[in-house]
């Protein structure tokens, strides 16, 4: 076995018929599970690209008003920054971590035993 490979032993599926259908099914699952997590990472590109432009936005306005409304829209517009900044650091990681284990699963080897 490769390195970075997966291989699956399945135990109870007798019929050839039944192993092909478990592949099958098995198959479109995991691929269908990484095609929802990068449109996902796609449309979570668009979502940062939109909290980038907010946050600078409400940083910008927060220079127009006094005191108290501009602390709140210096706040809004930096917590709409630190959201991109989260993203990237933790939940980008963990989507493209499961894009990688989704498609291997989806290519992955199956093995039947009696």
């Amino acid at each position: 076995m490769k390195k970075g490979t997966i291989t699956l032993r399945i135990k109870g599926l007798s019929s050839k018929k039944e192993q092909e259908n478990f592949k099958k099914v098995l198959y479109e699952y995991y691929d269908k599970k990484s095609q929802f997590y990068m449109l996902e990472d796609s449309i979570v590109d668009v979502k940062r690209i939109f909290l980038l432009l907010l946050g600078i936005l409400l940083i910008f306005i927060s220079k127009i008003f006094d005191f108290i409304l501009s602390e709140i829209f210096l706040v809004a517009g930096w917590v709409a920054i630190w959201e991109i900044v989260y993203d990237l650091f933790f939940r980008e990681r963990e989507r493209k971590r499961n894009i990688k284990i989704y498609q291997k699963l989806a290519k992955s080897t199956i093995i039947f035993e009696a």
